[in-house]
């Protein structure tokens, strides 16, 4: 997972702005500090049950790995509750993050609970006029209440505007025909509030099965308006997120696709294909890396002479 650190401030007045890398690569699970957080990358809120929670960074240059700390003096300790925490996904300076706190009734009213409480973090601009401090927000609890890490995305335009969205899909029976249909859920910054969309895939002709199996691996931000849902065994369900109400678009990856839907056999696809933004987001690149065998044929081989050797298809 990649996001920004340009915007982060220097770790101490008088070093220069260079002291954090411009970008990072950001580990998907916190851990708990010891001792102080940098309280130039620290924010604070508190979660829906009220008690008081701050994250802040702890960067690396690339290739190090940056993590996200979580300091919970409003939780009670380890032995009584079990605290997880990980980023979902992240765009621009901003990290969308879950939090999941176990308990019992010990210290807390409820028999037994589970709760999950998710937060965008935005590292602010130390260089802007005023500056901006980083900041964290709670997300409302109506509407969806899991988020899985494949199909959930976070988009950042500009200073004030901010989109979360995730997507299910399903095959709806209809008269006469079957109709792809996909369930997204959706919170933009400006009314704060979820909505729930059900609404039609759209794909060419002779792709409804194809769709109808697609699964997602992974979901990409490209720029600041589009988010591309992947199934790396098919192809991708894309979207222009500020519109109104997004249209869903069907596209097929140049490979053949699988039309099962099980995958205990080859698994998703992501440990020999990708599809990513390059160019600025101005277009996606989709990547395809296959071993083979120096006479040719597909596939891993034993033999010395191709140990080495791989097809790869962009």
């Amino acid at each position: 997972m990649e996001t920004r650190a340009d915007h982060l401030p220097s770790p101490n007045p008088s070093a220069p702005a260079a002291a954090y890398p411009r970008w990072v690569l950001l580990g998907e699970y916190f851990f708990g500090g010891r001792g102080d957080p940098d309280t130039k990358t620290v924010a604070h809120a508190r979660t829906a049950k009220g008690r008081p929670i701050s994250i802040s960074f702890v960067l690396a240059a690339p290739t190090a790995v940056s993590r996200l700390r979580l300091d919970s003096p409003g939780l009670p300790l380890p032995d009584v509750v079990d605290v997880r925490s990980h980023a979902i996904a992240a765009h621009g300076d901003s990290v969308l993050v879950k939090i999941e706190t176990n308990g019992s009734s010990s210290w807390d009213d409820d028999d037994d609970w589970i709760m999950s409480d998710y937060f965008i973090y935005c590292a602010g601009d130390a260089a802007a006029d005023p500056t901006r401090p980083p900041s964290l927000s709670l997300l409302p609890l109506k509407g969806k209440r899991y988020m899985d890490v494949h199909g959930t995305a976070l988009l950042r335009r500009g200073q004030d505007e901010v989109l979360v969205a995730a997507l299910d899909s399903w095959v709806k029976k209809g008269e006469g025909s079957q109709q792809v249909v996909a369930e997204l859920c959706l919170l933009r910054s400006h009314d704060w509030e979820w909505e729930l969309k059900q609404l039609p895939v759209i794909h060419d002709e002779g792709k409804r099965e194809e769709v109808s199996s697609w699964q997602t691996d992974r979901v990409i931000p490209v720029g600041d308006r589009f988010f591309l849902w992947v199934d790396y065994l098919r192809g991708i369900i894309w979207s222009d997120m500020w519109q109104e109400t997004p249209e869903l678009r069907y596209l097929s990856l140049p490979v053949e696709p699988e039309l099962c839907t099980s995958r205990s056999d080859q698994g998703d696809g992501s440990s020999y294909r990708s599809v990513c933004p390059t160019d600025g987001g101005r277009a996606v690149r989709f990547v395809e890396v296959l071993p083979r065998c120096c006479c040719g044929c597909p596939g891993a081989t034993a033999c010395a002479v191709s140990r080495h050797a791989f097809t790869i298809t962009t």
